[in-house]
């Protein structure tokens, strides 16, 4: 919990480290009791200005290294903490090569100051020369990782977008599909019934039973539509939508072909070209 909040409040930190910093550096200032009224500033100046190290990290490098030279050539410079935090922010927040140049820079000139300057031994410049590398090399690491992990994530957002819209298209697929075969379950509907109303017309006056056998086919069609249509939007239903239709138009042929082979017999045995089965084109036989 500690972490999420930390990382959602990174002013907090910069500030709790600057408090901490500047206490360190300017109790160190205050044990040159010679040259305190130099240290002190120079030692504000260096850690106050790590409140920027995030959003202008080249110049707090640029502004730490200038006082860190000055505070060098006046045998103040104890402390090398702050130019050490600045140096790990800017390979951190910034991974370009203009950031590795100014960084190379600092160290280069902060080493070369510290071990000519003789206020040192050899072996105290030199571990503080190390500990600046370090530090620079621990932040172009966490860049690194930082730059990583966002191109994980880029991915991975990409993959999830890409993956929506191959379902929306597979979707709009789906429902052109199901609209093809609508519209061929409705359009052979119409045509027994239309078939079947002419059939009926014709034969209302002279052979009621033929006629009512014809009006039950246009009912049967009818029904069988709406049952496909409605059969598509349930979600519980795994039947195609032509099957109740296939099954309808069955029933309605075969009335046809009773009322078919009923008028034949009326006919000398010729089929009427308005019942004739819409599927098939022909009465059937038993």
């Amino acid at each position: 919990m500690i972490w999420g909040w930390l990382h959602r409040h990174p002013r907090a930190i910069d500030i709790t480290l600057v408090a901490l910093l500047l206490f360190l550096e300017v109790f160190a200032a205050l044990q040159r009791d010679h040259l305190r009224a130099a240290a002190v500033p120079l030692a504000v100046c260096e850690t106050l200005a790590l409140l920027w190290r995030r959003s202008r990290p080249g110049a707090v490098v640029a502004v730490v290294t200038g006082v860190v030279l000055v505070s060098i050539a006046l045998d103040v410079w104890v402390i090398p903490l702050p130019l050490g935090v600045a140096l790990y922010s800017l390979m951190a927040f910034r991974s370009d090569r203009a950031a590795r140049s100014v960084g190379a820079v600092s160290i280069v000139a902060v080493a070369i100051a510290v071990l000519s300057s003789g206020v040192l031994e050899f072996g105290a410049a030199a571990a503080r020369v190390v500990f600046l590398i370090a530090a620079a090399l621990l932040g172009d690491s966490i860049g690194s990782r930082r730059a990583y992990i966002a191109e994980i994530e880029e991915k991975a957002a990409r993959l999830e977008r890409e993956q929506e819209i191959d379902a929306r298209r597979a979707a709009a697929e789906e429902q052109a599909r199901i609209a093809r075969e609508l519209h061929d379950v409705v359009a052979h509907a119409l045509s027994v019934i239309v078939v079947q109303a002419g059939a009926a017309d014709d034969a209302f006056d002279r052979d009621p039973g033929a006629a009512r056998e014809s009006i039950r086919a246009v009912d049967d069609s009818a029904r069988a539509a709406s049952s496909a249509s409605s059969s598509r939007t349930s979600p519980s239903t795994n039947r195609r939508p032509g099957s109740n239709a296939s099954t309808a138009s069955s029933r309605a042929c075969a009335r046809q072909a009773s009322t078919c082979r009923s008028r034949s017999k009326a006919r000398g045995g010729r089929c009427l070209r308005a019942l004739r089965c819409p599927r098939t084109g022909s009465c059937r036989k038993r």
